[in-house]
């Protein structure tokens, strides 16, 4: 069987060599490629010119499943790649992605490898640490889903969260057969940014059927965006109230009405009210975001994080509420029944209690597992009365620290 390249297994000239075996086989009329289902080439960087891995393809991997982008030298235009690929590698469906093979010419050669292929699967992949929205990045994105929306089923990125937010909505809005979403941040480091607020307003989620999912939140709100969505809500509701008492009705907070109380000293009241406003807004908008997870009930694992605005600062209080009954969206979550792993970010548990470990063991019957993040002494943790209740009521419950 021709062998599995692996990463860091072949040096240059044991490559040269392979290859050249391959080209003596194609001479003599024979082929590998239904011998290969997996390939992984060295990242040889300098040395991976582009006539070595199109000697490898010519040999017709008709049974290619899955293949790493490697670093190339080009040769022949990114374009080239794309009928190349369709041609001679028609079932690839899954493919890994290094940050090399997306930083380097802003992703156009992922982009037409991506575009060659017949149905994407699977792609998974480390975000170039550049910046937060990297434009290749996007440009791999965009590309994935003009081409594949409708098969891709598992997404997974290391440094996720520093994808464009924009971006991470248009995946759970469009791919309609996504099982896994796993856009998790650095292990052991902070997030770097999430998917904002707003932009979950954008739109409702396509992915109804995913299963997993890793997701950071990001509390930063534009909060005249968020007011028109609000107001939007407020014009299309049935119940035949005016557009003020629309909003109103079903949510503990709302947007102030805007001409109210003008008689009130205006310096003063004009920045309560501001603040007022904008807690609302951003109230609002959170509720929404938790409500479109809740509609997942197909989701086994959930890995929840908040982005903290300001990456030095140690107070993570901004997020310590949100999966709370009194102050938070726990609710929103009631119908993951198949609920079997949860992974909480950011202190997300530090404001949890007794009603919220109740509220898990009444509505995640299949829960399991609970990792909390980030690390620290376990036991003094689940120590605490509402997590020992937890445990006791079910006693195959598993604790753990990320």
């Amino acid at each position: 069987m021709f062998p599995l390249l692996e990463d860091g297994s072949r040096d240059a000239p044991e490559l040269e060599m392979i290859l050249e075996e391959v080209v003596a086989a194609r001479t003599l009329g024979g082929s590998i490629g239904t011998k290969i289902k997996a390939l992984k080439l060295p990242n040889l960087c300098q040395q991976n010119s582009d006539a070595l891995v199109l000697a490898l393809f010519k040999s017709e991997l008709l049974d290619l499943e899955t293949f790493e982008l490697p670093t190339i030298l080009a040769d022949q235009p990114p374009a080239f790649y794309r009928q190349f690929i369709r041609e001679h590698c028609p079932a690839l469906r899954h493919l890994v992605l290094p940050v090399c093979s997306i930083a380097n010419d802003d992703g156009e050669m992922a982009c037409n490898f991506i575009r060659g292929i017949a149905e994407l699967k699977t792609i998974r992949g480390i975000v170039p640490c550049i910046e937060l929205g990297s434009p290749s990045m996007s440009h791999v994105i965009h590309t994935t889903l003009e081409s594949h929306a409708r098969t891709l089923e598992t997404m997974e990125f290391e440094r996720g969260d520093m994808i464009r937010s924009g971006d991470q909505q248009a995946i759970l809005g469009s791919c309609v057969q996504l099982r896994r979403l796993w856009l998790d941040r650095q292990h052991n480091s902070k997030p770097e940014g999430g998917l904002q607020l707003q932009d979950i307003l954008s739109g409702a989620w396509a992915c109804l059927g995913l299963r997993e999912l890793c997701l950071t939140l990001d509390h930063t709100i534009n909060e005249q965006v968020v007011l028109e969505a609000m107001r939007r809500e407020a014009l299309v509701s049935t119940d035949g109230n005016t557009g003020r008492n629309a909003i109103k009705q079903g949510d503990p907070v709302r947007p102030e009405n805007e001409g109210a109380e003008q008689d009130k000293d205006k310096d003063k009241d004009k920045d309560k009210d501001k603040d007022k406003q904008n807690h609302r807004a951003f109230a609002w908008a959170a509720k929404r975001a938790y409500s479109q997870i809740g509609r997942l009930v197909n989701l086994q694992v959930l890995a929840i994080g908040v982005f903290e605005s300001d990456p030095s600062s140690e107070d993570t209080s901004h997020a310590e509420w949100d999966l709370t009954l009194s102050k938070g969206w726990l609710a929103q979550l009631t119908e993951l029944k198949n609920l079997r792993e949860l992974h909480l970010r950011t202190n997300m548990w530090a404001k949890m209690g007794q009603a919220e470990v109740e509220f898990m063991d009444a509505q995640w019957p299949f829960l399991s597992s609970i990792t909390f993040s980030p690390d620290r002494k376990l036991q003094g943790l689940v120590d605490q009365p509402h997590w020992r209740w937890l445990r006791e009521r079910r006693p195959n419950l598993r604790y753990h620290c990320d």
